[in-house]
């Protein structure tokens, strides 16, 4: 009896890249004043994490967006993230001290909702070289 043969289709053939599209502005290393335009709960199979994008605006009215930060706030303890949850509530105490979080908030829902528009000042670093670079926030302090 013959059994069909399956086929994999064979992989798209996708050309050159194009270099001309607008990839975003590459902030200097430094302190910006930023405002937190989302913040969000994901509750994953083997953690739970708090996203933070921010937006800062930039000397010539451009606003930036760096990658998003995620905090860790609890993880199964054999998971690689289980390592990550010290530093992740670290920071998040400190977010949640710049941006003027009312103390005792423990729901993580309720702490991402808070933080939803706050204003505050942050320091940005660069990872990568060329286009590969990106900016991250990487410390938080209350707006001047």
């Amino acid at each position: 009896m013959n059994e069909p043969k399956s086929t994999t289709p064979p992989p798209p053939k996708w050309g050159p890249v194009d270099l001309s599209q607008p990839i975003g502005t590459i902030l200097p290393p430094g302190m910006y004043d930023a405002t937190v335009a989302d913040a969000s709960v994901i509750d994953g199979d083997e953690a739970l994490r708090l996203t933070v994008t921010f937006e800062i605006l930039t000397d010539n009215g451009e606003i930036v967006s760096p990658e998003r930060s995620w905090l860790t706030l609890a993880a199964i303890s054999t998971s690689k993230s289980a390592t990550q949850i010290r530093e992740g509530l670290r920071n998040l105490a400190k977010l949640t001290r710049a941006a003027d979080v009312k103390d005792g908030m423990t729901d993580p829902n309720e702490i991402a909702e808070a933080l939803v528009g706050s204003e505050l000042r942050v320091k940005v670093t660069r990872s990568g070289a060329g286009i590969n670079t990106i900016n991250r926030v990487v410390a938080f302090d209350r707006a001047a």
